[in-house]
């Protein structure tokens, strides 16, 4: 009886002991919890825990990922090129006095790449046209009408007009027409003046720059022309050979490139009567592949 009693007073002790010493650790855990110690709350970057650092890295190289796949896949805008065009333009002139009218038509040349160049080659073209006027005005000086009553209403009249046969960052050939009448004559008169130039030079491109040095090809301008012309629509004079189509440089003077051959073009009275007009003759360049200058402006004709 005795013992039994002592076994329920040490239950008893027992358990009111856990309970009070659990709820005690639990409080204390509690209260650990809520009030941490200041002097290590703030956490420095280089006292990161090892095992959350290392989980860090694969978070980081996996929005890396992200990010790079994003730009691989968004489209790049690739940068316009710039197209090259030609805007007209035109010089007017009148001169009651003197009795003419002058109305010359040339391209002003715009989106080449160099800015400066392209300057260059406008101030050239410019040049060319501004020249032919002056060559017109001194003709009218000498062109004296006194005394011919009737030619007071005709007037003297120039005209310019053009044709582009290649406008690249590279080479520009233009061939200007150009028209001249003068008051009394029977007709007018059209000639051509070509514009070559290469834009990297800064300068014009001379009949010679297209073939290899050591090529003859005055003589193959020659054999190559009289052959095309007599075979050919237009009725020739009979001794071309021996005037304007000789092998001479001043016979060639007027060519145009364009991007697979060069253009000859020979005056009215060079090679045919007036009424012929001018006459042109196309050459391939594939007939003097062989020959052509690698470091010349025909390569660069179809860059």
């Amino acid at each position: 009886m005795i013992i039994s009693k002592i076994y329920k007073i040490i239950s008893i002790l027992i358990i009111a002991s856990v309970s009070v010493f659990g709820t005690v650790s639990c409080c204390i855990n509690l209260e650990s919890f809520l009030k941490p110690d200041n002097s290590e709350a703030e956490i420095k970057e280089d006292e990161v825990p090892e095992e959350i650092a290392d989980d860090s890295k694969p978070l980081e190289e996996e929005l890396a990922s992200e990010d790079k796949k994003e730009d691989e896949d968004t489209p790049v805008a690739a940068e316009e090129s710039k197209t090259i065009t030609a805007l007209e333009k035109v010089i007017e002139e009148e001169n009651s006095e003197k009795n003419y009218e002058i109305n010359a038509f040339y391209p002003e040349i715009n989106g080449l790449a160099d800015e400066e160049k392209q300057l260059v080659v406008n101030e050239e073209i410019e040049k060319l046209i501004i020249d032919d006027i002056d060559l017109f005005k001194y003709s009218i000086d000498g062109w004296d009408t006194e005394g011919f009553p009737e030619l007071e209403d005709i007037k003297s009249i120039m005209g310019t007009s053009y044709g582009i046969s290649l406008m690249t960052n590279n080479v520009i050939s233009i061939m200007f027409y150009i028209y001249e009448y003068y008051s009394g004559a029977a007709h007018g008169l059209e000639r051509t003046q070509a514009f070559n130039f290469d834009i990297g030079s800064r300068d014009y491109i001379m009949l010679g720059d297209l073939f290899e040095p050591d090529f003859n090809y005055l003589d193959f301008l020659s054999c190559y022309c009289v052959e095309e012309l007599k075979e050919g629509p237009v009725e020739t004079w009979g001794n071309i050979e021996e005037s304007g189509v000789g092998p001479s440089e001043n016979s060639f003077k007027n060519f145009v490139l364009t991007e697979d051959s060069i253009v000859i073009f020979f005056d009215p009275y060079i090679v045919a009567c007036y009424a012929a007009g001018i006459v042109e003759v196309e050459i391939p360049y594939s007939e003097f592949r062989d020959h052509i200058n690698p470091d010349g402006p025909i390569p660069l004709a179809s860059e």
